[in-house]
């Protein structure tokens, strides 16, 4: 699964995910470097965008891509009620 995100909300993914890996060349950002490194290892992969993407996709220059391997996927709604619950209890504190 692809996300289309600002940076806040990367960091947000990553906290959910239990981290994110990131390695950046900037020359192939969401096919080679997000979509494939996802795919191949397993684990979340966050991108910067190449010039292709941003020219010809529908990517602002402020936005990032996540790539998140489904069974990561499936397990978000979990990790989102979990920081949903902690954030409740910090709050009636």
């Amino acid at each position: 699964m692809l996300f289309t995100l600002n940076a806040n909300q990367a960091m947000t993914l990553a906290v959910l995910l239990g981290g994110v890996e990131a390695e950046c060349k900037g020359e192939i950002a969401v096919c080679g470097e997000a979509l494939a490194r996802a795919y191949n290892t397993g684990k979340p992969s966050l991108t910067l965008l190449c010039r292709g993407a941003l020219d010809f996709g529908p990517f602002a220059k402020e936005e990032l891509v996540v790539a998140v391997p489904y069974q990561d996927f499936l397990r978000l709604p979990q990790a989102m009620a979990k920081y949903a619950t902690l954030s409740q209890a910090a709050i009636d504190h």
